[in-house]
């Protein structure tokens, strides 16, 4: 068992080192086997093709960010660290956008938003007074949000995701989407937006 987890890693771990100097659909079964100096059976044992592989590799980072994100200080953190994995991951979705898997891999970025942000408000207590369906809701519309912005945006650079994660803060708040929100829970969040507009990215008029 440790053996096969173990070679699934390498073959991974070769495909990052190719991805460096390459761009991702140039990369072939061929050379990462290469690379990996495992055999094509062996590369087909563990994955059905390079889409998978791909897929695999992305998820297990998504795990890891989710990891990271569990230690965060609050929203503003963790989004920007989210974001900052779509930007640095954008060469591999683009690889994966014709691919079937490409929607299983959108839903499985909304599965762990999900799942963050559920934690996050259950440990705020927003959920103690509201019926399980209007919690899972509530999520929901957090999540999907939260998810379509990455999607659609192209990031380019950090700026450019502290100046989305600040907006999407402030619409937040201006617009009341978190009206059940526990007033210990909008102070943290009011909190997050000054602390972007100290930093400079100013709330539109």
């Amino acid at each position: 068992m440790e053996g096969n987890h173990s070679t699934r890693e390498r073959l991974m771990r070769a495909f990052e080192e190719l991805i460096t100097g390459k761009a991702a659909d140039k990369i072939t079964v061929t050379a990462v086997v290469e690379k990996s100096g495992v055999t094509r059976k062996t590369f087909y044992y563990h994955f059905k093709d390079i889409y998978d592989l791909i897929e695999a590799y992305m998820e297990q980072r998504l795990d890891e960010l989710v990891m990271r994100c569990q230690n965060c200080a609050g929203p503003e953190e963790a989004l920007t660290l989210f974001y900052t994995y779509i930007m640095r991951n954008q060469k591999y979705t683009k690889v994966l956008v014709d691919s079937p898997r490409y929607m299983f891999l959108v839903r499985t970025m909304g599965e762990k938003i999900y799942q963050y942000f559920y934690r996050a408000m259950e440990k705020e207590r927003l959920f103690r007074e509201m019926p399980a369906a209007e919690a899972e809701m509530l999520t929901s519309i957090v999540t999907f949000s939260i998810l379509g912005i990455g999607m659609e945006h192209n990031f380019q650079s950090e700026e450019e995701i502290r100046e989305t994660v600040g907006l999407l803060l402030r619409v937040m708040e201006k617009y009341g989407m978190w009206g059940s929100l526990s007033e210990e829970m909008k102070r943290n969040w009011r909190r997050t937006a000054e602390g972007y507009r100290a930093r400079g990215v100013q709330p539109e008029e």
